[in-house]
Protein backbone atom coordinates (compact mmCIF):
# COMPACT_ATOMS: atom_id res chain seq x y z
CA UNK A 1 0.00 0.00 0.00
CA UNK A 2 1.38 3.38 -0.99
CA UNK A 3 2.47 5.63 1.85
CA UNK A 4 1.20 8.98 1.97
CA UNK A 5 3.62 10.00 3.96
CA UNK A 6 7.57 9.42 3.62
CA UNK A 7 10.60 10.54 5.59
CA UNK A 8 13.96 11.28 4.45
CA UNK A 9 17.02 11.85 6.60
CA UNK A 10 20.51 14.16 5.05
CA UNK A 11 23.60 14.86 7.28
CA UNK A 12 25.62 18.03 6.90
CA UNK A 13 29.16 19.11 6.88
CA UNK A 14 31.29 15.86 6.19
CA UNK A 15 34.86 17.37 5.57
CA UNK A 16 38.58 16.41 6.84
CA UNK A 17 38.16 18.01 9.97
CA UNK A 18 34.68 17.05 11.46
CA UNK A 19 34.10 15.39 14.99
CA UNK A 20 34.73 11.43 13.33
CA UNK A 21 33.63 10.19 16.25
CA UNK A 22 29.88 11.56 16.21
CA UNK A 23 29.62 11.14 12.63
CA UNK A 24 30.56 7.41 12.73
CA UNK A 25 27.82 7.10 15.73
CA UNK A 26 24.75 8.43 13.36
CA UNK A 27 25.76 6.45 10.52
CA UNK A 28 26.01 3.27 13.52
CA UNK A 29 22.69 4.26 14.58
CA UNK A 30 21.08 4.85 10.52
CA UNK A 31 22.80 1.51 9.59
CA UNK A 32 20.89 -0.52 12.45
CA UNK A 33 17.63 0.67 11.23
CA UNK A 34 18.97 0.26 7.22
CA UNK A 35 18.58 3.61 6.45
CA UNK A 36 20.81 5.35 4.06
CA UNK A 37 21.35 9.49 4.55
CA UNK A 38 22.31 11.58 1.94
CA UNK A 39 25.61 13.18 3.35
CA UNK A 40 26.63 16.52 2.11
CA UNK A 41 30.21 16.29 1.66
CA UNK A 42 32.54 19.28 1.51
CA UNK A 43 35.98 18.67 -0.89
CA UNK A 44 38.00 21.35 0.92
CA UNK A 45 36.68 23.02 3.39
CA UNK A 46 37.67 26.66 4.23
CA UNK A 47 34.71 27.46 7.00
CA UNK A 48 37.08 27.75 10.24
CA UNK A 49 33.72 27.14 12.56
CA UNK A 50 33.43 23.57 10.87
CA UNK A 51 36.51 22.54 12.22
CA UNK A 52 35.65 20.55 14.67
CA UNK A 53 39.55 18.26 14.75
CA UNK A 54 42.55 19.61 15.05
CA UNK A 55 44.36 16.96 13.08
CA UNK A 56 42.71 16.64 9.45
CA UNK A 57 41.58 12.95 8.14
CA UNK A 58 41.49 11.53 4.86
CA UNK A 59 38.02 12.70 4.03
CA UNK A 60 37.91 9.44 0.82
CA UNK A 61 38.71 7.18 2.85
CA UNK A 62 36.37 7.92 5.41
CA UNK A 63 33.30 7.82 2.91
CA UNK A 64 34.49 5.07 0.81
CA UNK A 65 33.99 2.41 4.19
CA UNK A 66 30.58 3.76 4.27
CA UNK A 67 30.04 3.37 0.44
CA UNK A 68 27.34 0.94 0.95
CA UNK A 69 25.36 2.99 3.77
CA UNK A 70 25.68 6.86 2.48
CA UNK A 71 24.57 8.50 -0.59
CA UNK A 72 27.35 11.30 -1.01
CA UNK A 73 26.55 15.16 -2.05
CA UNK A 74 28.00 18.21 -3.09
CA UNK A 75 27.26 20.64 0.19
CA UNK A 76 29.39 23.61 -1.77
CA UNK A 77 33.18 23.45 -2.97
CA UNK A 78 34.98 25.01 -0.08
CA UNK A 79 31.76 26.30 2.62
CA UNK A 80 33.36 29.66 2.34
CA UNK A 81 30.39 31.93 2.81
CA UNK A 82 30.18 35.59 1.99
CA UNK A 83 27.94 38.36 2.13
CA UNK A 84 25.35 37.63 -0.78
CA UNK A 85 21.58 38.81 -2.25
CA UNK A 86 19.25 37.16 -0.70
CA UNK A 87 18.71 33.41 -1.14
CA UNK A 88 15.82 31.61 -3.39
CA UNK A 89 14.75 30.18 -0.01
CA UNK A 90 14.81 30.69 3.75
CA UNK A 91 15.96 34.74 2.85
CA UNK A 92 19.37 33.72 3.89
CA UNK A 93 22.24 36.66 2.70
CA UNK A 94 25.36 34.54 3.32
CA UNK A 95 26.01 32.24 0.58
CA UNK A 96 28.97 30.73 -1.47
CA UNK A 97 26.74 30.77 -4.24
CA UNK A 98 24.37 33.59 -4.55
CA UNK A 99 26.65 36.03 -4.73
CA UNK A 100 28.09 34.69 -7.91
CA UNK A 101 27.42 34.72 -11.59
CA UNK A 102 26.07 31.98 -13.50
CA UNK A 103 29.27 30.83 -15.02
CA UNK A 104 31.24 31.25 -11.74
CA UNK A 105 28.61 29.09 -10.26
CA UNK A 106 28.93 26.37 -13.04
CA UNK A 107 32.54 26.35 -12.62
CA UNK A 108 32.59 25.80 -8.62
CA UNK A 109 30.17 23.07 -8.76
CA UNK A 110 31.94 21.68 -11.66
CA UNK A 111 35.11 21.79 -9.77
CA UNK A 112 33.14 20.05 -6.52
CA UNK A 113 32.38 17.29 -9.05
CA UNK A 114 35.41 16.60 -10.47
CA UNK A 115 36.91 16.00 -6.85
CA UNK A 116 33.69 12.97 -6.96
CA UNK A 117 34.69 11.66 -10.14
CA UNK A 118 38.37 11.86 -10.05
CA UNK A 119 38.03 9.15 -6.62
CA UNK A 120 34.88 7.09 -8.64
CA UNK A 121 31.71 8.62 -7.28
CA UNK A 122 29.11 9.97 -9.54
CA UNK A 123 27.49 11.63 -7.21
CA UNK A 124 24.07 13.22 -8.30
CA UNK A 125 23.33 15.53 -5.54
CA UNK A 126 23.34 19.11 -4.09
CA UNK A 127 22.94 21.08 -0.67
CA UNK A 128 23.42 23.99 -0.84
CA UNK A 129 25.99 25.42 2.24
CA UNK A 130 23.25 27.65 4.50
CA UNK A 131 20.41 26.81 2.48
CA UNK A 132 21.52 29.49 0.25
CA UNK A 133 20.89 29.32 -3.81
CA UNK A 134 19.19 31.13 -6.04
CA UNK A 135 17.25 30.28 -10.07
CA UNK A 136 21.21 30.50 -11.57
CA UNK A 137 22.44 27.46 -9.26
CA UNK A 138 19.56 25.34 -10.10
CA UNK A 139 20.12 26.52 -13.86
CA UNK A 140 24.17 24.84 -12.80
CA UNK A 141 22.56 22.00 -11.55
CA UNK A 142 20.81 21.40 -14.69
CA UNK A 143 24.35 21.43 -16.83
CA UNK A 144 25.78 19.07 -14.09
CA UNK A 145 22.82 16.53 -13.85
CA UNK A 146 22.66 17.42 -9.78
CA UNK A 147 19.45 17.32 -8.26
CA UNK A 148 18.36 19.28 -5.27
CA UNK A 149 17.80 18.95 -1.70
CA UNK A 150 16.37 21.92 -0.21
CA UNK A 151 13.35 24.43 -0.63
CA UNK A 152 9.99 24.64 1.33
CA UNK A 153 7.12 22.46 -0.21
CA UNK A 154 5.40 19.17 1.00
CA UNK A 155 6.52 17.18 -2.51
CA UNK A 156 9.67 17.43 -4.34
CA UNK A 157 9.25 19.64 -7.60
CA UNK A 158 10.74 19.70 -10.82
CA UNK A 159 11.88 22.74 -13.05
CA UNK A 160 11.13 21.55 -15.97
CA UNK A 161 13.35 23.92 -18.24
CA UNK A 162 16.74 22.10 -16.69
CA UNK A 163 15.35 19.14 -15.26
CA UNK A 164 16.15 19.74 -12.03
CA UNK A 165 14.80 18.44 -9.42
CA UNK A 166 13.97 20.37 -5.84
CA UNK A 167 13.32 17.66 -2.37
CA UNK A 168 12.09 20.19 0.07
CA UNK A 169 13.74 20.37 3.45
CA UNK A 170 11.94 21.74 6.22
CA UNK A 171 12.75 20.03 9.54
CA UNK A 172 16.14 19.97 11.05
CA UNK A 173 14.58 17.19 13.43
CA UNK A 174 12.74 14.21 13.73
CA UNK A 175 9.50 14.50 14.06
CA UNK A 176 5.94 12.62 13.39
CA UNK A 177 4.33 14.77 10.37
CA UNK A 178 0.50 14.32 10.34
CA UNK A 179 0.19 15.80 6.99
CA UNK A 180 1.01 13.86 3.72
CA UNK A 181 4.41 14.53 1.86
CA UNK A 182 8.02 13.88 1.33
CA UNK A 183 10.21 15.42 4.85
CA UNK A 184 13.71 15.55 5.20
CA UNK A 185 15.08 15.60 8.50
CA UNK A 186 18.83 17.84 8.35
CA UNK A 187 20.90 16.80 10.54
CA UNK A 188 24.52 17.85 12.09
CA UNK A 189 26.63 15.63 13.74
CA UNK A 190 29.26 17.53 14.71
CA UNK A 191 27.27 19.47 17.05
CA UNK A 192 24.40 16.67 18.16
CA UNK A 193 24.27 15.85 21.71
CA UNK A 194 23.86 12.49 23.63
CA UNK A 195 19.75 13.47 24.22
CA UNK A 196 20.10 14.16 20.53
CA UNK A 197 21.14 10.99 19.46
CA UNK A 198 19.24 8.74 21.85
CA UNK A 199 15.90 10.71 20.62
CA UNK A 200 17.03 10.41 16.98
CA UNK A 201 17.42 6.58 17.33
CA UNK A 202 13.94 5.80 19.37
CA UNK A 203 12.43 8.16 16.24
CA UNK A 204 14.04 5.69 13.72
CA UNK A 205 12.78 2.69 15.06
CA UNK A 206 9.57 3.51 15.61
CA UNK A 207 8.89 5.14 12.45
CA UNK A 208 11.24 2.86 10.02
CA UNK A 209 8.12 2.11 8.04
CA UNK A 210 7.96 5.82 6.58
CA UNK A 211 11.71 6.29 5.30
CA UNK A 212 12.68 5.80 1.46
CA UNK A 213 15.75 5.89 -0.39
CA UNK A 214 16.59 9.15 -1.87
CA UNK A 215 17.03 7.69 -5.15
CA UNK A 216 13.30 6.74 -4.46
CA UNK A 217 12.23 10.41 -3.44
CA UNK A 218 12.46 11.24 -7.58
CA UNK A 219 9.04 9.11 -7.61
CA UNK A 220 7.11 11.69 -5.52
CA UNK A 221 7.43 14.64 -8.04
CA UNK A 222 4.41 16.39 -7.58
CA UNK A 223 4.67 19.43 -5.95
CA UNK A 224 5.40 22.84 -7.84
CA UNK A 225 7.34 25.85 -7.75
CA UNK A 226 4.94 28.30 -7.01
CA UNK A 227 3.17 26.66 -4.15
CA UNK A 228 7.38 26.79 -2.69
CA UNK A 229 7.36 30.61 -3.07
CA UNK A 230 4.30 30.53 -1.04
CA UNK A 231 5.03 28.51 1.45
CA UNK A 232 8.74 30.41 1.46
CA UNK A 233 7.19 33.67 2.17
CA UNK A 234 4.85 32.30 4.97
CA UNK A 235 7.62 30.91 6.61
CA UNK A 236 9.90 33.78 6.41
CA UNK A 237 6.97 36.03 7.59
CA UNK A 238 6.62 34.09 10.52
CA UNK A 239 10.27 33.61 11.15
CA UNK A 240 10.18 37.25 10.97
CA UNK A 241 8.00 37.86 13.71
CA UNK A 242 9.38 35.40 15.81
CA UNK A 243 12.66 36.41 15.87
CA UNK A 244 13.05 40.24 15.41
Amino acid sequence: MKKNKVYLIRLDDCHSRMNVQKWDQILDILKRQGIRPLVGVIPDNKDPKLEYNKTSIDIYSWITSYSNEITPAIHGENHNLTKSPTSLYKGMQVSEFCGLSYDDQVDKLKSAKSWFLKRGINVKWFIAPKHSFNKDTIRACGVLDLNISDGIEFFPYKFKENNVVLVPQIFNIAREVLLPGVYTFCYHPDTMTTEEFIKLEEFLKKNRKYFIQWDDSLNHVKGSFTVSLILNYLYTYVRNIVYK
